[in-house]
């Protein structure tokens, strides 16, 4: 059974894809001009404290594209996703169906349609930050400048308040 992919999700996913690819195109046409060493570690105040090949920024953008377009694929296909009810774990391949009530493994409960679409949901959200976080991550490094004291602050409370947004939908309904 499909998941029903809402209009916000698209938006959301166009959003990510032109930021990554802004990023991207920006590097590719300054690459010639970015210097041979380039940060490849930053402390906790987002300031550079080792440096490396800029060949690792080519690595730093394909793990951003690999993130941002499996969790785009992952989304369309909840047979993946492992859920039991009202809770989800993390995703297995083994042994799942999918049919009019939700997703569940053979045997087990099946998720319900709202369980879905709340894991969805995060799913659309998880990629947009995806998207910005390696974005800013692959700008940082290319332009030799600090995060800034708040990145790292601001993007695991993303990610945090994505997961607890997912779990009081799935838990209280």
């Amino acid at each position: 059974m499909p998941v029903k992919q809402k209009i916000w999700h698209h938006l959301m996913t166009a959003l990510g894809a032109a930021v990554l690819l802004a990023v991207t195109v920006f590097i590719l046409s300054r690459w010639k001009d970015l210097p041979e060493q380039l940060p490849t570690n930053f402390n906790a105040r987002g300031v550079p404290d080792a440096y490396g090949s800029k060949s690792g920024l080519v690595t730093l953008l394909a793990i951003g594209w690999l993130g941002f377009l499996l969790t785009t694929v992952l989304s369309f296909f909840p047979q993946l996703w492992k859920t039991h009810g009202e809770r989800f774990r993390l995703i297995s391949l083994g042994g799942f169906r999918v049919n009019a009530q939700g997703a569940g493994f053979s045997g087990a409960r099946t998720a319900n349609p709202r369980d879905l679409a709340a894991m969805t949901d995060m799913l659309a959200v998880t990629r947009l930050i995806l998207a910005v976080v390696f974005g800013w991550l692959s700008l940082c490094v290319a332009l030799d400048r600090s995060l800034g004291l708040l990145f790292f602050p601001v993007m695991l409370g993303a990610l945090v308040l994505n997961l607890v947004v997912l779990l009081v939908r799935t838990r209280l309904g």
